[in-house]
């Protein structure tokens, strides 16, 4: 890490590069400093592009998720409490039409 005149702290990328720590630029940001973010970038700032996922994938890891929560949730069910994930899995039910777990259990199927 670099300190600047400024106060800014820099993080020194692997192409030599100085970058503004992200907690340094938001509390000289927050002091008035507006231009604290600008610098001589290489692209290591910039976020990489976001993968294109097919409907297919999407239904795949959402298939994948449910059934991850529907264990969840019904491993806590044994003090009869309401698990805070089952809103989460309810609406994957509704996205992928999957018949309902609302009033059932593992114990129904």
């Amino acid at each position: 890490m670099v300190l600047r005149s400024s106060g800014l702290i820099e993080r020194v990328c692997k192409h030599g590069v100085g970058h503004p720590d992200p907690d340094s630029a938001a509390f000289l940001y927050s002091c008035g400093a507006e231009w604290i973010g600008i610098h001589g970038c290489d692209g290591c700032c910039t976020r990489p592009k976001k993968k294109k996922v097919t409907k297919a994938q999407l239904k795949e890891l959402l298939e994948e998720a449910y059934q991850g929560l529907r264990e969840l949730t019904y491993s806590w069910h044994g003090d009869g409490g309401k698990h805070p994930y089952e809103a989460i899995m309810y609406r994957i039910e509704d996205e992928l039409d999957l018949e309902s777990t609302r009033s059932t259990g593992p114990e129904d199927a």
